[in-house]
């Protein structure tokens, strides 16, 4: 095997988040061979609990834009089974790339999310932030619910 087929697990290309209605996952990308289209290469992502793989190809970026195509290796449940088209700006109050994800689902209804895209170490810290939103809001939607089911229940 030639080293440029090797990862370096420790130091990916880009981190991110993905959301989807009130879910997220955060992901890594390592990118290695350039072809015509752009880049390519590979993403890891823990969703429900189980590591999914998956390719990425036509990666292409520039200083305030970026793109991307995303295919799962084997997709779990929840999953999508197809192509992935991920289109994103540079965002004005941070330093992410910022943008909108899109598929077809197994029943061929157009899908889509956001996700957040760190491209250097320097911001991974409004990649936290971000996920920490997230982590509040989903926190905040777990009490309304808890309300709602029990309305006795004194929160601390």
């Amino acid at each position: 095997m030639e080293a440029k087929n090797f990862f370096d697990l420790r130091n990916p290309n880009y981190r991110g988040i993905w959301t989807k209605e009130k879910d997220f996952c955060l992901f890594y990308i390592w990118s290695r061979e350039r072809t015509l289209e752009g880049l390519s290469g590979k993403c890891l992502e823990k969703y429900n609990g189980s590591l999914a793989e998956s390719t990425i190809h036509d990666l292409k970026k520039e200083k305030f834009e970026i793109s991307f195509v995303k295919k799962y290796k084997n997709p779990g449940a929840g999953l999508i089974k197809g192509s992935i088209k991920y289109e994103g700006t540079r965002g004005n109050e941070s330093a992410l790339f910022e943008g909108i994800w899109e598929s077809l689902n197994s029943e061929k209804e157009k899908v889509w999310g956001r996700f957040y895209l760190a491209d250097n170490p320097r911001n991974i810290e409004d990649l936290k932030k971000t996920l920490a939103t997230l982590h509040i809001g989903k926190f905040e939607r777990t009490l309304e619910n808890m309300q709602r089911a029990f309305p006795f229940t004194p929160l601390i």
